[in-house]
């Protein structure tokens, strides 16, 4: 159970979140501009970004994700949703690496081993782990730049910047929205 002090404060904050017209203090953005992510940056609960992200993604503010720093699954949707591509609300919720078994036989996905700018990549790493992240850039080389939230430590942005010889070796699945 939360703790009413606890609630009253989150409440508070997020009115004057409101007020501010969703200013973010890491970005100095507005509401209408889209978050940033930089590798490294946190996107712990309780932080104004990863509210504004969360906010985008459901039409209401979910107080059982306060605490909890972003998800993966959230940054890629938030990337998906950004760049103009409707997913489901509920995929903020599946796990990484299961993407592609949510999304096989729907209309409009393609899933592949071929990568493209926008596709989301989901592979398992030499430990193991499931990752699920955005495909951010691919060179005339195929290497790939791709990020998600949390791949390392919990809510923290990162990047991989990959040669075709290294994300080969992921054996990776693409899914691209047509």
């Amino acid at each position: 159970m939360f703790n009413i002090n606890t609630v009253k404060a989150v409440a508070q904050d997020l009115w004057e979140f409101i007020k501010a017209g969703f200013s973010n203090d890491v970005t100095n953005e507005k509401s209408s501009d889209v978050v940033l992510f930089q590798p490294g940056q946190p996107f712990l609960g309780n932080m104004k970004a990863t509210d504004r992200i969360r906010l985008h993604l459901t039409s209401h503010y979910d107080t059982a994700t306060l605490e909890r720093p972003l998800q993966q699954s959230e940054g890629v949707l938030y990337f998906l949703r950004t760049s103009g591509v409707s997913v489901t609300t509920e995929a903020k919720n599946w796990s990484p690496g299961t993407w592609h078994e949510h999304l096989r036989g729907q209309a409009g996905v393609h899933i592949s081993v071929v990568p493209t700018v926008g596709a989301v990549i989901e592979y398992r790493d030499d430990a193991e782990k499931a990752v699920t992240a955005y495909v951010h850039e691919m060179d005339d080389n195929e290497t790939l730049r791709f990020g998600t939230v949390g791949m390392y430590e919990p809510g923290i942005y990162e990047e991989i910047e990959a040669p075709v010889s290294v994300w080969h070796e992921f054996r990776p699945v693409f899914i691209t929205f047509l």
